[in-house]
């Protein structure tokens, strides 16, 4: 009996990680072809660079089913470096091939910054800069980013309001949110919510398209054109070594300068702000996640030589399978892998026309309800204390500031000639501001007695959590705490939880009122009042 069991969890998550992969196929083909500049075999370089990424993470990562790929950001920057390096003079002579020449090196070196950085045991200094209104402004950004993208991107469809399209992405975001809603977690009809709307949808899609055909209503996905297996990867083994000349051109050298640090600054705050993210949802917000960044800094070192795209770890996509909650913490993440490597056998090699029967509007819906998942429960807490509650006002406000001053940078970037870089920019000003804000903020002076004395912050949290956890406390002793942000009182809910409440908040006269107050706001059911022996 707990051998079929067993089984069928086995066989469960390997769906989940199939339907993953389904869910995500057009937005990987979305990459291919914006990374399509300078040869027509940018889909298949993207399912590749996302199915190999996986596995590599996996080796790394002690993270549940990270899944790695390539991101919209950088494959956008990747194109601008491939459309700038068509432009210069040195490169011309060589054509395409040059320019995806520097493109792949700029790859290539932004994984050797990386290795640096991790090697050098930066990485948690570099992670703790990020707080929890930095790292929820982010998600909102991209998730609507995301939405606003498909909604566009169906409109295109039709000369005004793509209706039809509308109507099949709304079918598919009202059943799977009507079964999030309405059934219990963790049953296999939740679990399966995504496939079953994407079934639904699909079917809908159909039968309007059969009964009622028009423009409107967007095609399939369609099948991937111009290119075999073999010519997908345009490695170093097909470069023209006799014609390398150009790269010592003063232009092309600050071009992979540039580029290279840009690359990296990307997949450094994808993947450290996601991989942190996942730490803290597995109840561990202290864990090290020097190892994921490893992994896509060699990645990206590797994968620059084969030609492939920039690659960072995903938070919509780990998300969308911890959402469907797996048993096991890494065969979803290598049948999502599998699954990308059968399709590119079956599109390319055999010419399947699978993705015929995979309408734009239902991936388009099914994105929509991933990128409104993507918005984690920390995000939500934030909103609702900030605008509702009556204690920690002043903590939870000024991390409310924070998320709306980042969303402001972002959505005023987004309409003006930078928008590229709305992301980018709208995240660092949040780091930036939670550092002027932790700077100009009064001092505390406290005696430094015990693990969480003085003051907590999104700066000094982790390694107090190190110095407690080595401790082998059975408590948290916040008696001597005289104040404290939202995301250290986040990290200090996320270990109460791990260890299902067994751990107590202790609080007493020398523990500030913020401290108490929002404690009280963000997890009442772990204080106890300190005594002393």
């Amino acid at each position: 009996m707990n051998k079929n069991k067993g089984m069928s969890q086995v066989i469960a998550d390997c769906a989940i990680g199939g339907l993953a992969a389904l869910i995500y196929v057009g937005e990987y083909l979305g990459q291919g072809a914006i990374a399509n500049k300078a040869f027509n075999t940018g889909s298949v370089t993207a399912l590749m660079t996302a199915a190999i990424g996986t596995l590599l993470v996996i080796l790394f990562s002690a993270r549940r089913n990270p899944l790695t790929g390539p991101r919209f950001l950088s494959v956008v920057c990747y194109a601008m470096i491939l459309e700038y390096a068509l432009t210069l003079p040195a490169i011309k002579v060589g054509g395409a091939m040059s320019a995806f020449i520097v493109a792949s090196l700029c790859v290539t070196f932004s994984g050797v910054i990386l290795l640096v950085i991790g090697y050098m045991n930066w990485t948690d200094r570099l992670r703790s800069f990020m707080s929890i209104p930095a790292l929820s402004a982010l998600a909102f950004i991209v998730a609507t980013t995301t939405i606003s993208g498909q909604i566009s991107g169906m409109n295109q469809c039709s000369e005004s309001v793509a209706w039809p399209a509308l109507a099949v992405a709304s079918t598919v975001i009202a059943i799977s949110f009507g079964i999030k809603y309405r059934l219990q977690p963790g049953t296999m009809l939740y679990r399966s919510r995504l496939f079953i709307s994407i079934v639904i949808g699909s079917l809908v899609y159909f039968a309007w398209r059969n009964y009622a055909p028009t423009p409107a209503l967007c095609s399939t996905v369609s099948q991937i054109h111009g290119g075999e297996i073999a010519n997908a990867l345009l490695g170093f083994w097909r470069w023209p070594w006799q014609k390398l000349a150009f790269l010592s051109d003063i232009q092309v050298i600050l071009t992979l300068f540039s580029g290279s640090a840009i690359l990296a600054l990307l997949c450094l705050i994808d993947t450290l702000s996601a991989a942190s993210s996942l730490a803290s949802d597995e109840g561990q917000p202290d864990a090290m996640v020097r190892n994921e960044l490893l992994a896509n800094a060699w990645g990206n070192t590797v994968f620059g030589t084969l030609g492939l795209l920039p690659i960072s770890i995903s938070l919509s996509r780990s998300r969308t399978i911890s959402e469907l909650k797996p048993a096991d913490s890494k065969i979803p993440a290598i049948s999502h892998s599998a699954f990308l490597l059968l399709l590119i056998f079956f599109l390319i090699g055999l010419q399947w026309p699978l993705l015929d029967y995979l309408p734009k509007a239902v991936i388009a819906g099914t994105l929509v309800v991933v990128s409104v998942e993507m918005l984690d429960e920390k995000s939500v807490l934030l909103w609702r204390t900030a605008l509702g509650a009556s204690k920690a006002r002043k903590a939870l406000v000024n991390g409310l500031w924070i998320f709306l001053l980042a969303v402001s940078i972002a959505v005023l970037m987004a309409i003006g000639p930078w928008s590229k870089l709305a992301v980018t920019v709208a995240f660092l000003a949040a780091v930036i501001v939670s550092l002027t804000g932790l700077l100009l903020a009064p001092k505390q002076k406290t005696p430094n007695k015990g693990v969480f004395s003085g003051r907590l912050h999104f700066l000094n949290i982790g390694s107090h959590m190190r110095r407690w956890k080595a401790g082998e406390h059975r408590s948290i002793d916040l008696s001597m705490t005289q104040a404290i942000d939202f995301t250290a009182a986040c990290a200090i809910r996320d270990i109460t939880r791990a260890q299902a409440r067994n751990t107590q908040i202790l609080i007493g006269e020398n523990t500030g009122k913020e401290v108490s107050e929002i404690l009280e706001v963000l997890c009442p059911e772990s204080l106890k009042p300190y005594r002393t022996e």
